[in-house]
């Protein structure tokens, strides 16, 4: 069935261009259905009826400005190529195959005219047959004066060249992102209003890759195109969707049809191994044409065995795909996508599994997410396995194995503070073996925060410190969590200006931005669109801690990964990280501590900060300070031995870790200091001190964990009982005297 399409676009005036994010800006012209019409391969003709004898201002005619805009496009393009030719003025007709560049003082459509809106220099008249574009008429409004020029606009004069590049997108299919739903503000000829500010006339980087979306660039093809080079992916437990395209796809000899009506021919190619037993459904949704859908599996094309079939998900109405099959652990599955009728687009791939407990390795639903346990309580944590005969259980707090702890669940009767910790949940049964992990915060009932050094001015009252289930300081900032769950910052800057709201583990706050864990494992974030709540990534939860930078954040995910976004500038976040156990963040760099007990680490590594010092085992607790402005950050870890090792910036001691240091529990790290807490609840300090960022108050009471920032340091203690130092003396009194008693 055709269908006809009008776009008509304002063009106004503009002496300068906006420019916001870097990322692609570019949006499409799309059906109800959310489909995109493109051109087939080859030759898209142009017929220029305009003047060619009239010469302009920089020395062309209106044909030879117009062909100038057509090759410029053209030469970006890989599938298709603009052929424009010149012909004599004159009118255009509509529906009959022709494209044409004309003047015109209305808009014609089938039998009828319509004038121009107020203020429309141009139109592009669109036809499709199906999803695909048969013919598309340009049409300037003679209620201009029209010239070609370089630049800044000349007079009330138009440049002709410029609004044909633009017109010419709506030819290839692209539409204005300034006018998308949410507004993509980005430099673009293709943007809402001509451009008249120096180099307007030019196509920007996001114009061409719209552009190179739907028709490739030259030479392009899918590196997926043939079967033998399928992409193979990898699904995770929560699925997953991967992105491609058909653009300059071909048909190989022997290859299936996905559709018996239909021959396609623009088929891509992804395979997947299945790492357990269950339901998948796989779906096209979010691809931007019209895709068939093919499911197989087999070694090669002549051996394939077809499993399931989809064109549509409701006829030509939902017209992305889907299909449903059962899947056995190990068995290799291959998926085709093709294009209706040979359309091509962009791809969405979607991929979800219902899991079979009796046909998989062990998984967990849920899995054990990070909590704060008061003193004293009786806990009991569940694996989340769902099927547990055929399973073993092995639990480890800080890496070292729990011995009477080998069921489904774990067991705390009367938590204990020693009970603090990262867990590792290690599951086996006869299919596989599978990991999570967690942390547990035990703390008294009555503990509270001290601070010294120079702290920020803007403490709340001593009430707001207590109790409290946990601490971080960055920078000039604190962030502590209350037994009730309620997060609370103090501190520079407007970002954390938090409303008391529950339900929270841990936050890690900077000036400008943070981010919080909630019990459940999901995250919120302030500040910085670019690393703040807008643009926490899909997929994190369940998150067991977060951390954050100068201009980062970061998620450590209950299955051992790590996820980070924002900027960070130096050594990359390594791949494959998926064993990991706890983060720690400082200004400008990273470091991870895996199961195994070695540390790696990534961001700014001026002083070697990032970089764990060879040989680096049995580490159980890891912290990162350093404000990193001038390239200084430092790093410490605690080994099982009770010892504690640092690298990194050393300008004022803070990596010189005193002789004889041992029996530590828990370690912490300010921006130019060290701190250690001792197994009896003392604390040692150590570096930068001109601000009494080392001189801890005198009865604090048994330190559990300390943070420090960039002039001082907080800690949570368990408050020092009160003693009664002396008997009050016995007195003799009369009624009516006043008596005082001391203790």
């Amino acid at each position: 069935m055709k269908s006809r399409r009008l776009i008509a676009r304002t063009i106004a005036l503009l002496l300068s261009l906006a420019i916001g994010s870097s990322a692609p800006g570019y949006v499409f012209i799309l059906d109800d259905s959310g489909c995109v019409s493109t051109w087939r391969e080859g030759a898209i003709p142009m017929l220029i009826k305009l003047n060619n004898s009239r010469v302009l201002t920089d020395g062309t005619t209106e044909v030879q400005s117009v062909l100038a805009a057509i090759q410029e496009w053209t030469q970006h393009l890989g599938t298709v190529q603009f052929v424009g030719t010149a012909a004599a003025p004159g009118s255009y007709g509509i529906w009959d195959g022709t494209s044409e560049i004309v003047m015109d003082n209305a808009i014609q459509v089938e039998d009828e005219r319509f004038p121009f809106d107020e203020f429309v220099l141009a139109v592009t008249i669109s036809f499709d047959d199906g999803n695909t574009t048969s013919e598309s008429d340009i049409v300037f409004n003679t209620a201009y004066q029209w010239d070609s020029f370089r630049g800044g606009q000349i007079s009330s004069k138009h440049d002709i060249r410029r609004v044909a590049a633009h017109e010419l997108g709506h030819v290839l299919g692209l539409d204005h992102p300034d006018q998308a739903e949410p507004p993509q503000y980005v430099e673009a000829i293709m943007n809402y209003a001509v451009n008249y500010s120096f180099g307007g006339e030019e196509l920007k980087p996001d114009d061409i890759a719209g552009a190179q979306q739907l028709y490739g660039h030259p030479g392009f093809v899918p590196t997926n195109d043939d079967f033998e080079e399928a992409v193979a992916i990898v699904v995770p437990e929560e699925g997953s969707s991967f992105s491609g395209t058909n653009v300059a796809a071909t048909s190989e000899a022997g290859e299936p049809t996905l559709d018996p009506d239909d021959p396609g021919g623009k088929t891509v190619w992804w395979s997947w191994t299945a790492t357990a037993g269950g339901t998948l459904t796989v779906t096209t949704l979010g691809s931007n044409f019209d895709t068939l859908l093919g499911a197989y599996t087999g070694t090669a094309l002549n051996t394939l065995t077809q499993l399931a079939l989809n064109d549509d998900v409701e006829s030509g109405v939902i017209r992305s795909s889907t299909v449903t099959l059962n899947v056995d652990m190990g068995t290799t599955y291959y998926f085709a996508v093709d294009g209706w009728r040979g359309t091509v687009g962009t791809i969405q791939l979607n991929f979800s599994i219902e899991r079979d407990p009796l046909r998989s390795p062990p998984f967990f639903e849920p899995r054990p997410t990070s909590r704060n346990i008061i003193e004293g309580t009786n806990v009991s944590i569940p694996s989340g396995v769902p099927h547990i005969a055929d399973a073993t259980f092995e639990w480890r707090r800080n890496r070292m194995l729990l011995s009477q702890q080998t069921g489904p669940s774990l067991n705390l009767p009367a938590a204990a503070i020693s009970d603090s910790g990262a867990y590792q949940l290690t599951v086996t049964n006869p299919r596989g073996t599978s990991h999570t992990y967690f942390h547990l915060r035990v703390v008294p009932s009555d503990s509270t925060l001290v601070l010294w050094g120079d702290p920020p001015s803007s403490l709340p009252e001593i009430s707001e410190f207590s109790p409290v289930s946990s601490v971080n300081s960055t920078g000039s900032v604190i962030a502590w969590v209350k037994a009730d769950g309620v997060i609370k910052t103090s501190g520079f800057g407007s970002a954390h200006q938090i409303t008391g709201e529950g339900g929270y583990v841990e936050g890690s706050f900077q000036s400008e931005h943070g981010l919080a864990l909630r019990e459940d494992g999901t995250l919120k974030g302030w500040g910085y669109t670019q690393i703040g709540v807008e643009n926490i990534p899909a997929g994190v939860a369940p998150a067991i801690q977060v951390a954050t930078g100068r201009y980062m954040s970061v998620a450590l995910r209950a299955n051992g990964t790590v996820r980070s976004w924002g900027t960070l500038v130096g050594i990359p976040q390594p791949n494959g990280l998926d064993d990991i156990i706890q983060i720690a963040g400082a200004s400008q760099h990273v470091i991870a501590l895996r199961s195994d007990g070695t540390v790696v680490g990534w961001g700014r590594n001026d002083n070697g900060q990032a970089a764990p010092p060879t040989g680096l085992g049995g580490v159980t607790a890891i912290a990162a300070g350093g404000y990193g402005g001038d390239g200084g950050g430092h790093s410490l870890a605690l080994r099982s031995d009770g010892t504690v090792v640092a690298w990194g910036t050393n300008w004022q001691g803070q990596c010189n870790v005193p002789v004889g240091l041992g029996d530590v529990v828990a370690v912490g790290a300010g921006d130019n200091a060290s701190y250690a807490v001792k197994g009896d609840g003392t604390l040692v300090a150590w570096g930068a001190g001109s601000h009494g960022e080392l001189e801890a108050p005198d009865q604090a009471g048994d330190f559990i964990k300390v943070a420090g920032g960039d002039l001082f340091a907080v800690a949570l203690v368990r408050p020092v009982p009160k003693e009664i130092l002396s008997e009050p003396a016995d007195l003799t009194v009369s009624v009516g005297m006043t008596a005082s008693f001391s203790v």
